[in-house]
């Protein structure tokens, strides 16, 4: 429980309060579990935080397609719905997604990625 309550990000002060024991005895009984918390907690926000490969991927075409010559500032992006950022490209491919962006993750290695 103390593991838990760690991983939520509740302080070490208001768990020995829930569970009715001085805060010195908490952490003296259970600093293992209060410190896995704490990883766990750290690797969860990391995990949320993280772009998986095929969004980088995906970023990573959709830049280089408004730097090509798919790109003219009066029609858009041919590629990409006649969008005029990379960020109107991006909720483009959301709004259609799979569909035409799907061929954005396949064939790209890691190094190749900006």
């Amino acid at each position: 429980m103390v593991e838990q309550l760690a991983t939520e990000g509740i302080s070490g002060d208001v768990i020995a309060a829930r569970l009715g024991v001085n805060k010195n005895t908490l952490r003296a009984r259970h600093a293992l579990r209060l410190k896995a918390g704490r990883d766990a907690k750290i690797e969860k926000r990391a995990a949320a935080e993280a772009v998986t490969r095929s969004e980088r991927a995906r970023l990573h075409a959709i830049k280089g397609t408004f730097d090509s010559h798919w790109y003219h500032p009066k029609h858009g992006n041919l590629i990409f719905g006649g969008t005029h950022s990379v960020e109107e490209a991006l909720a483009w491919c959301e709004e259609h997604n799979p569909g035409p962006c799907r061929w954005i993750t396949t064939g790209l290695s890691d190094d190749q990625f900006d």
